[in-house]
């Protein structure tokens, strides 16, 4: 199949929508009578027809750094700005630290909106018992 960014014939793999690194790590426990069943989060939406496993590599390294900034907040500076008509009002203003993470995190973006979601479904998670 033709990867989508690189245009170029090659076996897709199964790649996240959004990045796993967005998901929290963890695991939900379900207790029945004397059995503990483990159950893993859902690791949110793949496509199996967008990117071959080159490409997803590359846009990986954009994922770790949007996650860098937008959750981790690493290299970002807030303050709160007022509104100077309504005192009441305000704003939380983050601001990159550098261009270059304003450059990747803007890559980051577009590439999360070239992908047409609307045929996809979430991955199913698995179950694993433990006794």
């Amino acid at each position: 199949m033709i990867c989508k960014l690189c245009d170029k014939e090659k076996k897709l793999i199964r790649a996240h929508i959004i990045p796993e690194s967005f998901y929290s790590k963890g695991h939900k426990k379900l207790y029945a009578d004397d059995l503990i069943y483990e159950k893993k989060m859902p690791k949110g939406l793949y496509d199996t027809e967008i990117l071959c496993g080159e490409c997803d590599n590359k846009i990986g390294k954009l994922d770790g750094l949007a996650k860098k900034i937008l959750m981790d907040k690493k290299g970002v500076t807030s303050f709160v700005y007022h509104s100077n008509v309504n005192p009441e009002q305000f704003l939380n203003v983050f601001k990159l630290d550098n261009k270059s993470m304003y450059d990747s995190l803007n890559l980051f973006f577009i590439s999360l909106g070239s992908v047409d979601i609307s045929h996809r479904q979430p991955q199913k998670s698995t179950s694993h018992c433990h006794n």
